[in-house]
């Protein structure tokens, strides 16, 4: 048995004539398994490369540096101011009793004093309401309380006119008996009822004196 070589489309192949005088071409063992094994390693050589390059490009990378930036202190100055508040006492201004009857002896001469009747007080007494007016008559009682005194007064002398006066005794000059005639400057209020002794209910003109002159 002998070989010989022929070319097929540059492929050397070899051909082997058998015992049996037949011709047998023999078939080269492929090597695909060493490509394979090839492009393996060149895949495991270029990823170690690079992972090696990664490590040498963070390597030359420069570390970040955080830059501080310098603590300012602002210190605020409060300026406290205390308010002074000075309070003024009352001026007290200290009127004698002279002064004092002297004033009210002016108020009342300044003053225009109405002459009225008890009838026209006791038809019309709202249109008199706090008006100055003046009385005369005859005193019919007088009662004290302290220093507030009550004078009923017969108006004109007549028992059946009686008007109700108010003072004080501070404003008489001298202490009122029963029977004295008045002239009687003052501030009519209003009527007012009053029980006489005997029970009876009547009702009178009041008037708070000013100015009580004994006649």
């Amino acid at each position: 048995m002998f070989g010989k070589k022929k070319s097929d489309n540059g492929r050397k192949r070899k051909e082997i004539i058998g015992e049996d005088g037949k011709i047998y071409v023999e078939k080269k063992k492929s090597n695909w398994w060493k490509w394979v094994l090839g492009l393996f390693a060149i895949a495991v050589i270029g990823s170690l490369l690079d992972g090696s390059g990664n490590e040498n490009n963070n390597a030359s990378e420069p570390n970040p540096v955080k830059a501080e930036l310098p603590k300012t202190t602002t210190t605020v100055e409060v300026t406290t101011t205390k308010e002074t508040t000075t309070t003024e006492e009352p001026t007290t201004t200290t009127i004698s009793e002279a002064e004092r009857k002297a004033s009210e002896e002016e108020m009342i001469a300044n003053t225009d004093w109405k002459s009225i009747s008890w009838e026209e007080l006791m038809r019309n007494s709202e249109d008199y309401p706090f008006s100055a007016v003046e009385v005369q008559g005859e005193v019919q009682v007088v009662q004290k309380d302290g220093k507030d005194i009550f004078i009923q007064l017969k108006g004109d002398g007549d028992v059946d006119q009686p008007f109700m006066i108010s003072t004080s005794k501070d404003d008489l000059e001298s202490n009122v008996l029963e029977g004295d005639w008045l002239t009687v400057k003052g501030y009519f209020l209003q009527l007012l009822q009053y029980e006489t002794v005997l029970g009876a209910q009547k009702e009178a003109p009041l008037v708070v004196a000013e100015k009580i002159t004994i006649n």
